[in-house]
């Protein structure tokens, strides 16, 4: 079957050394509607400062959206 068009980022690290910019970009070619974002000073760990920068803006971004996708909220976004 087909994957649904969900709201997706791919947060990726450039200077992941063990998964490849390949397997993210294929992925996010998979993904209906899926952004691939590419943090220049990434590497493979979730804790590095860069990666968590840009995993809480991922997330404050998703947040938002879904706070807004709410009826109750969407004239106020």
């Amino acid at each position: 079957g087909r994957i649904p068009a969900v709201p997706i980022r791919i947060i990726h690290g450039r200077r992941d050394l063990t998964c490849t910019l390949d397997a993210a970009w294929a992925l996010h070619g998979k993904l209906p509607g899926a952004e691939l974002i590419i943090v220049p000073d990434g590497g493979h760990l979730a804790s590095e400062p860069a990666m968590v920068d840009a995993l809480v803006v991922a997330t404050d971004a998703m947040a938002e959206r879904l706070k807004c996708a709410s009826p109750a909220r969407a004239a106020r976004c």
